[in-house]
């Protein structure tokens, strides 16, 4: 694979993370991402086959994140995959490309990579496991009253989020859109708190917020600039090619692993000290849905009479 990591990302990735409940060491667990599993021929089954498998870096890397040590390496990896009941040389087999960084921190190994539905089967295969629960899902789970808190901070100005002791505090620059089943909002509400939602259907949507599911911004944080993310219930969409302060393979796996370890944990704990506080509740909710009825129907009504002429 000839292809380094930053360009194999350059449209953005989809990242989910993983813990290893094995009991396996570090260096066991990169010995057997660093082999090649044998080819299964065997078509009653999804195949992976041809791998091709690049180690990063040579040594372990350590750093240091919210104030533990993190030992980490990374690999590249290369698959032929074959659906049940079909043939390499079929039209339904492709070949797929990723990335796999492998860490431990507090005493556990986890892994993140840029795979959702099929990671934990690929995993699996590719650590040769085949008990039950040996890799878990280890995820935040984003919910509706978290990107409304999100949405609610951004529209009154209140941009800066507190870092615990020791850690800097992130700054949401901008929250591009949100979704949900039915709708999607592209209106952009900017921290700056100027005009920051306008359309009658963004006001709509919040009103019917129990379909509201993700929620796409950008962040600062350290020396990270441009940190433009999707948040969802079980992913993390990342473009790295927005972030500056990026300029290297080893640049984008320590922003993933400062986006899981620093970035992520912050918002989440804002979140829980208002609720514990009573900053935000079902009451401050209703609230800032009337707020932005409020705006939008004076901005609807200062329209028409800019429209008709009247004074």
């Amino acid at each position: 694979m000839k292809q380094t990591v930053s360009e194999l990302m350059k449209e953005g990735i989809r990242i989910t993370r993983w813990e290893d409940t094995t009991g396996n060491t570090l260096d066991e667990i990169i010995e057997k991402l660093s082999s090649i599993p044998e080819n299964n021929n065997d078509n009653a089954c999804t195949r992976y086959l041809d791998w091709e498998v690049d180690k990063i870096f040579e040594s372990n890397i350590n750093i240091e994140l919210s104030g533990q040590k993190i030992e980490y390496n990374a690999f590249k990896f290369s698959f032929t995959y074959v659906p049940v009941g079909y043939q390499k040389d079929d039209d339904v087999s492709s070949i797929k490309t990723g990335f796999i960084i492998v860490y431990k921190s507090k005493g556990k190994i986890r892994y993140i990579i840029d795979k959702n539905s099929d990671a934990l089967s690929m995993l699996r295969k590719k650590l040769s496991y085949t008990g039950r629960s040996e890799v878990r899902r280890d995820t935040y789970p984003f919910k509706k009253y978290h990107f409304i808190w999100l949405i609610g901070k951004i529209y009154i100005g209140n941009n800066i989020l507190e870092g615990s002791e020791g850690l800097n505090d992130l700054s949401i620059c901008t929250i591009r859109g949100f979704k949900g089943d039915t709708e999607n909002s592209l209106a952009t509400i900017k921290a700056e708190g100027e005009d920051v939602i306008k359309s009658l259907s963004t006001s709509c949507f919040l009103i019917e917020s129990d379909k509201l599911d993700q929620i796409s911004m950008e962040m600062e944080y350290k020396h990270y600039k441009n940190i433009s993310v999707k948040l969802m219930n079980k992913t993390i969409n990342l473009l790295t090619n927005r972030c500056l302060g990026v300029s290297s393979d080893k640049d984008i796996f320590e922003l993933i692993l400062t986006l899981y370890i620093e970035i992520v944990p912050i918002i989440i704990q804002n979140y829980d000290n208002e609720v514990s506080s009573g900053q935000w509740n079902e009451e401050k909710y209703t609230e800032f849905l009337k707020r932005v009825a409020e705006d939008v129907n004076t901005g609807i009504k200062s329209k028409l009479k800019i429209s008709t002429g009247e004074e």
